[in-house]
């Protein structure tokens, strides 16, 4: 997506899929999508450059991502379970016939090179559903920064629920430097939340020594791997 020629006050393009999505509920069905893109050069214009997505045709669209502008350009942007269900919930709608989702983008003029001009490559676009998501987004400590730490230390781990319903018995496990795996259990996470979990069992670090800390969880009928450590 770019211009075929130099368009100084910049031009707004946008590629639309619509789909057919009325067997779903966003009360229930989780609804993501992938898809990879290059950004050819840094956008002189941050306005249009997102994806947007709207239950039906004739709706206002709803901003679900902004593209990363300040990525290298010409390097390739991985995004990953991008949760349709979520988008249109808070617009109050859900899916039909007719919904949609659009890639936008604007700049002032065309691609010259992967890493040159100005426009836009989308690739690997995937829609699916998702059951029993539960995500282990990041390590909140230690942070992969510290140092001089000394003594035993807690491990804390960042989960999130990415589906509808409340999920039950989330396992989870950490092992230092491919050492003893200890596990953890949450008992329950609430719908669409994210807490802070605290293994039981601290690490002791020892000071001047650079580590790998491995964690990651799982819960029944996960059908999405992705995300899990």
């Amino acid at each position: 997506m770019d211009e075929t020629q130099n368009a100084g006050a910049g031009s707004k393009n946008m590629f639309t899929g619509t789909f057919n999505l009325s067997n779903y509920d966003t009360a229930g069905a989780e609804v993501r999508v992938d898809f990879d893109y290059v950004m050819h050069g840094t956008p002189r214009i941050a306005d249009g450059n997102a994806v947007y997505v709207r239950a039906y045709d004739t709706l206002p669209w709803t901003q679900a991502y902004v593209y990363d502008l300040a990525a290298y350009p010409g390097s390739l942007v991985h995004v990953k379970s991008l949760s349709l269900t979520d988008a249109i919930r808070m617009t109050g709608r859900n899916f039909s016939t007719g919904s949609q989702v659009a890639f936008g983008q604007n700049d002032t003029s065309l691609i010259a090179a992967p890493a040159y001009g100005n426009g836009l490559t989308i690739d690997n676009f995937r829609l699916y559903t998702v059951t029993n998501d539960v995500a282990l987004e990041s390590i909140v400590a230690p942070l992969p920064s510290n140092c001089g730490l000394s003594g035993l230390q807690p491990v804390v781990v960042k989960v999130h629920n990415g589906v509808n319903h409340t999920l039950y018995n989330v396992q989870l496990y950490y092992n230092m430097d491919g050492g003893a795996t200890f596990t953890g259990t949450i008992d329950s996470i609430q719908a669409k939340t994210t807490i802070n979990y605290t293994f039981a069992q601290q690490i002791n670090p020892g000071l001047g020594v650079t580590h790998n800390l491995n964690t990651w969880l799982s819960v029944a009928g996960d059908s999405y791997k992705a995300n899990d450590t």
